[in-house]
């Protein structure tokens, strides 16, 4: 069960300076209640295997709140829009477990619902995580003649994080980490249409836990370096882009040499890809959307205890993701508030965590929609997997099904 709670602020003192507040509370609970085989077979045979039942109840709380001013001005031949604002994110996870006996399984001959469980007993893995995160930004945009748009923008973040055991919370871990970050960016707008552009930012991670000698982790850090071009050209509704990028992270956790049974920040991943989109509409009612991704996502540095990691592939990064959607209004046939939609959804394949061997099928999902829009009311339907297509989703510490076909009605009004 889940459910969420929000809204949307904004109000304007004048033409030039801008109000915003946003406020979004979260909740979400599950039951995770499981048998699993957990060891090797019990006989040479290879038939019947040992196994263990989990009751597992996680429970998440989450506020995040978001306010900014924002203001246009002019100095000379530069226009700008300045912009400066703090938010706030206050996050709670729960998981309380426990583990019980349960009967061996014959793979050849199951018999399931037979036997009975074991005793009920707490599960180490129960836990409690609680982070608090503030930040403030500010940023300016400038346009000089009608011409060049430069970006500049930079944050501070402060974060609390604090882990305790569930069913022993007098062994609580805490810890404080800040971090400045900063991004800059410019795109060119010529005469033809074609609009070159380039942007660097960076990123922070908090990273819980110590290392052998009993010192905090520094959170890790990323760099985005992206350059690309659209071009829309002149008398067509029609926009396409092209961007390349590469994103490293570093500090990221990897065995630590001197005592595997620790870990250290001496790692660093890898990310390039290039990303193609096409946007168009067809006449007055048709609209076609593309869009093509490629990463390449490694291990660049590892440990010296597993140098065999160097140029891994990163596991749940497929190497091709494709996606086509379009829709049509039905103007022409006198019902102008009736829109279909329809669409496709194309994942690569990807490999697991490094701890599960194989290798994670591609899959291909169908979505469509229909609309109706009547005076003051909208009413829809959106559909996805509409096949109802079986498929592994991803592979962590065990493999996921995707979501099966899913029909959400939605109803709006506007006054």
């Amino acid at each position: 069960e889940s459910y969420s709670l929000g809204y949307l602020f904004e109000h304007d003192f004048s033409n030039r300076l801008k109000l915003r507040h946003n406020l979004r509370s979260f909740h979400s609970d599950r039951s995770f209640d499981n048998i699993g085989i957990v060891q090797q077979p019990q006989s040479s045979a290879g038939r019947l295997f040992s196994r263990t039942a989990h009751d597992r109840r996680d429970a998440s709380r989450a506020i995040s709140s978001d306010t900014s001013l924002q203001y246009d001005w002019e100095a000379g031949a530069t226009s700008h829009t300045s912009l400066v604002g703090f938010d706030y994110v206050r996050q709670r996870h729960e998981t309380e477990r426990y583990q019980q006996s349960a009967p061996a399984l014959d793979l050849f001959n199951p018999a399931y619902g037979s036997g009975q469980l074991g005793e009920s007993v707490p599960n180490q893995y129960s836990n409690v995580s609680r982070k608090e995160q503030v930040g403030l930004y500010v940023q300016n945009q400038m346009k000089i003649a009608d011409k060049w748009v430069v970006m500049l923008g930079g944050r501070q973040d402060w974060t609390d994080t604090e882990a305790s055991r569930y069913f022993d919370p007098s062994q609580e871990q805490q810890q404080d980490d800040d971090a400045f970050t900063g991004r800059v960016g410019f795109v060119y707008l010529a005469d033809n249409g074609l609009a070159p552009f380039a942007s660097f930012s960076q990123s922070f991670e908090v990273a819980t836990g110590t290392d052998r000698n009993g010192d905090q982790f520094e959170p890790t850090q990323g760099e985005q370096y992206e350059v690309g071009i659209r071009y829309q050209p002149e008398g067509f509704d029609t926009m396409l882009t092209a961007t390349a990028y590469e994103l490293t992270q570093d500090n990221v956790l990897v065995a630590d040499p001197v005592n595997t049974n620790f870990q250290t920040q001496i790692g660093e991943v890898r990310s390039r890809g290039v990303e193609l989109e096409a946007k168009t509409e067809i006449g007055l009612n048709a609209n076609l959307v593309a869009a093509y991704a490629y990463t390449d996502a490694r291990t660049t540095k590892s440990s010296p205890a597993t140098p065999e990691k160097v140029g891994e592939r990163t596991g749940q990064a497929p190497y091709n993701q494709f996606s086509l959607w379009g829709d049509y209004r039905f103007s022409d046939f006198g019902l102008p508030g009736l829109k279909l939609g329809a669409g496709v959804r194309y994942v690569g394949s990807t490999l697991p965590n490094a701890h599960l061997d194989g290798e994670v099928p591609d899959f291909t999902l169908v979505d469509a929609m229909v609309s109706y829009e009547t005076g003051p009311w909208l009413l829809s339907l959106n559909a996805t997997n509409l096949t109802d297509e079986t498929y592994i989703e991803s592979c962590t510490y065990a493999c996921y099904y995707g979501e099966p076909r899913s029909v959400v009605g939605t109803a709006s009004y506007q006054w």
